[in-house]
């Protein structure tokens, strides 16, 4: 909600320079989530990122329409899962990840390669299990906007993911 109150701070004082700050401050905060979400839909980092850009592209030309009595995350993240899916709707065929994933960190200090991590996570969970995980420990995404993005009950998703971290501890334990 802090993001909601900057921008309508920044709207509301039609200062463009802060309304530009803000929107640069969001685009660092969520682009690597945006990134993964993206990528995990469509398996392609350049039409991800294509797709992250035109997200905000979208997200700026109507920052002055959108409802920010609402999470600008949550549509950041909607609009990006749906303009992913659209690309799948019309390409029809799904392509493999790609190896040279780098999403940006979370604290936005530096590029950590996610890669190994993810990789080594498919190796004994399930991809959705994998999602719910990267989504909740890497974006830090609560259950309830998870659950929102995969239409499921909050206890859903709580329970896979519970599920996922015990199989986490015992695979890193070497009880496999």
């Amino acid at each position: 909600m802090k993001d909601n109150y900057l921008l309508r701070r920044a709207l509301k004082s039609n200062d463009e320079d802060k309304i530009e700050h803000v929107f640069e401050t969001i685009y660092r905060k969520y682009s690597g989530l945006l990134l993964f979400v993206s990528l995990s839909i469509v398996k392609r980092r350049e039409i991800a990122e294509d797709i992250v850009n035109d997200t905000f592209l979208k997200f700026y030309n109507n920052i002055r329409k959108i409802n920010f009595n609402k999470n600008i995350k949550y549509w950041l993240v909607k609009t990006a899962k749906n303009a992913s899916l659209d690309y799948l709707k019309l390409k029809k065929n799904q392509i493999e990840l790609n190896d040279d994933i780098v999403l940006k960190a979370p604290d936005r200090s530096k590029n950590i390669d996610y890669h190994n991590i993810i990789a080594k996570f498919k190796t004994f969970l399930t991809e959705e299990e994998t999602y719910i995980v990267v989504l909740r420990l890497i974006f830090k995404c609560t259950f309830k906007e998870i659950a929102k993005d995969r239409n499921v009950s909050v206890n859903t998703v709580s329970g896979k993911y519970r599920r996922s971290i015990e199989k986490i501890r015992k695979y890193y334990k070497g009880d496999r």
